[in-house]
């Protein structure tokens, strides 16, 4: 046999009993056993912004509140969506740990993120964050300057883009004089 009691508070501590009864009345009571109900975990919320980097986004959390009757969290599960594509578990981390970084991402395509919190009862999603892998541009190649009348002029091969990197918008020209320090 069993039974379900409802309208109870999470977190809250209860004495329940069963008390057998038929035609002609009460019989004995069981043994008293305590219990606390639980639920599912508040939100954990992801830090903003992402660390982006080639190819992957680390994830940064927040744990959920305490106290809420919520009890105790047993782990995270990180889950991303690219372009739509769906919620698609990424990695599953143990309750000490509040980041992960995703890798295998493609540079230019943007991934939601969020995280579960799990504890005995369920989970509970985190806010969702968006990010962009994305790659800086190379180095420039083949620079050569030439000196003329109180100017040096500078030439160069524009770096090699990697995928997702971006348009170059422009260059920072920078010089040494005489070993003081680098100045734009």
């Amino acid at each position: 046999w069993s039974c379900v009691v409802e309208g109870l508070v999470n977190g809250v501590e209860y004495t329940v009993e069963v008390v057998v009864t038929n035609e002609d009345g009460y019989g004995s009571t069981s043994d008293p056993e305590t219990v606390t109900p639980l639920g599912v975990p508040s939100q954990s919320v992801i830090t903003s912004p992402l660390v982006v980097d080639d190819g992957e986004v680390t994830v940064v959390w927040t744990a959920p509140e305490v106290g809420d009757g919520a009890g105790t969290i047993t782990g995270y599960t990180v889950q991303q969506d690219c372009d739509g594509s769906g919620w698609v578990e990424v990695a599953t981390v143990d309750a000490a740990t509040l980041s992960h970084t995703v890798t295998g991402l493609v540079n230019g395509v943007s991934c939601d993120f969020r995280v579960l919190a799990t504890n005995s009862v369920g989970d509970t999603a985190s806010n969702m964050v968006e990010a962009t892998p994305d790659v800086t541009p190379g180095v420039v190649d083949d620079l050569s300057a030439t000196g003329g009348d109180e100017q040096v002029v500078l030439v160069w091969t524009a770096p090699e883009v990697g995928v997702g990197a971006g348009t170059i918008t422009g260059y920072t020209v920078q010089q040494d004089c005489d070993g003081r320090g680098w100045v734009e």
